[in-house]
């Protein structure tokens, strides 16, 4: 495809399949679903902007950070919470 992610890491594959056709099925009959690199690459830059600080220090930080992001999220009523999964996981510390 024109224009396809390309990238010598082993997913950058993934990557292109994703950003094309993310929430779909493979050729193989496989959900098409977001790389795990993807997901952590969004949650550590989402935090460096909210909090303002680089990669480097949000890695630092605890863990318990990322309770008390889902604390929030599950109480809040904020539309920008609100998930039209019903199968949402809750974290268990």
């Amino acid at each position: 495809m024109a224009g396809d992610y390309q990238c010598a890491r082993p997913f950058g594959k993934r990557l292109s399949q994703w950003k094309a056709v993310g929430g779909g099925i493979d050729s193989d009959g496989n959900p098409i679903v977001k790389p795990p690199e993807l997901e952590y690459a969004e949650l550590i830059l989402g935090l460096c902007r909210q909090f303002k600080k680089l990669p480097s220090e949000v890695e630092r930080e605890d863990a318990r950070i990322l309770y008390l992001l889902e604390l929030e999220q599950l109480g809040s009523r904020d539309e920008r919470y609100q998930s039209t999964e019903s199968d949402d996981v809750v974290m268990d510390y």
